[in-house]
């Protein structure tokens, strides 16, 4: 099978990216896989079926136009597209489109929405209209990664239309190399973290969903041997900002963006990942993967009372979850302090989030059945 990866490859920064690549590697083991990025409509069209590879954001643009015009298989890396809209469409494309999703009768909350799109990142407002429609029902199937994201990708269409095959496929994890004691200690020392300080790491793309203040006001009032490494970009100069009076404190270390090799080393040398994501846009977090399957402990946020629910498949004795709301502060440093006092319950649970993704989520089979899906979509005739 011919097949076109359209997505953002490296070195573009996004987790998208680097996902597309890596699962590019694995499928030209029994297919030729030709890379599009950007999107070129002639190599997409000579090949038996296209891949797109879609996220939230203005930066996915001319992949979205791509999929529209050579419908193929799209990945749903977020289930939920209104950011994305906000950056690429002008206004007047942007009400239309937010009417073609939900009706005539919502244009002045799309005008609405559109006034305030300043604030967009982290209101409520916005992860409520997903605005997924006209992808969805022009693809020949689409891929998503867990149970929530499937449920808001069937919903986006509205009752008595067609839908596409819609497929749950777990995300895969590429597990990160392992480290000897020596190079993680010695990680750590280039850190500043003392041999019995626990190390908390926050990593990715900082934006408000992740909860960083959050994370922050948790850990300031938490005794006990720790620092808390906040790494990554933030998603607006403004944002961060906001925070970084509270970097000044000596149990905190800003690091900016890490490269591969820098980002893996840090994953080594952590000892508790919080990866919250509230609102949620749906997606699941290749990062959580990659740390569970170093057998490190993990906080995520768990459902709240919309039903999100993305990380539901994972076992309960795998993760923390953590509610998002008003309890939300007050549990993490509950859960914080805990794993602080407790290596061994920082190991078992571990292990067990070691256990559940390198079965589960390996690499290989993941790669199977995107062949498999990519395969029954190449059959469908061409419209």
């Amino acid at each position: 099978m011919k097949i076109a990866l359209v997505s953002p490859l490296p070195p573009t920064h996004s987790g998208v990216a680097d996902y597309a690549a890596r699962l590019g590697r694995e499928l030209t083991a029994a297919h030729e896989v030709i890379e599009c990025d950007p999107p070129d409509p002639a190599r997409i069209a000579a090949c038996d079926v296209a891949l797109y590879h879609m996220g939230n954001s203005g930066t996915h643009g001319l992949i979205y136009e791509a999929s529209l015009t050579h419908p193929g298989v799209v990945v749903l890396h977020d289930t939920m597209l209104h950011h994305f809209a906000l950056g690429w469409f002008p206004e007047a494309a942007y009400i239309e489109e937010f009417v073609y999703n939900y009706g005539e009768w919502f244009r002045s909350r799309a005008e609405e929405l559109w006034r305030d799109r300043r604030i967009s990142a982290g209101d409520q407002r916005y992860f409520r209209y997903p605005m997924l429609r006209r992808l969805i029902e022009s693809s020949r199937a689409v891929i998503v990664h867990n149970p929530a994201a499937a449920r808001m990708a069937r919903q986006s269409i509205p009752v008595g239309k067609t839908v596409p095959p819609i497929h749950e496929v777990p995300h895969f994890v590429d597990k990160p190399s392992s480290f000897s004691n020596d190079e993680r200690n010695a990680v750590r020392e280039d850190l500043g973290v003392t041999p019995d300080e626990v190390l908390i790491s926050c990593l990715g793309y900082l934006r408000p969903a992740k909860r960083v203040r959050a994370v922050l006001d948790a850990c300031a009032s938490l005794d006990g041997p720790y620092r808390l490494l906040i790494g990554g970009e933030f998603s607006t100069p403004e944002y961060e900002a906001a925070l970084a009076p509270r970097f000044e404190s000596d149990r905190i270390i800003r690091r900016p963006y890490l490269d591969d090799t820098a980002f893996e080393r840090v994953l080594g040398a952590t000892d508790i990942g919080v990866n919250l994501r509230f609102p949620s846009a749906g997606e699941t977090s290749g990062l959580v993967m990659r740390m569970m399957s170093l057998g490190k402990p993990v906080l995520v946020t768990g459902n709240d009372a919309t039903g999100n629910d993305e990380n539901a498949a994972f076992p309960d004795d795998a993760v923390i979850r953590v509610d998002p709301g008003e309890a939300e502060t007050d549990m993490l440093r509950s859960y914080l302090r805990w794993l602080i006092e407790e290596p061994a319950v920082r190991a078992r649970i571990g292990q067990n989030a070691a256990a559940h993704v390198n079965s589960v989520h390996s690499l290989w089979s993941v790669a199977a059945r995107y062949g498999e899906i990519l395969r029954q979509a190449a059959a469908v005739p061409r419209q």
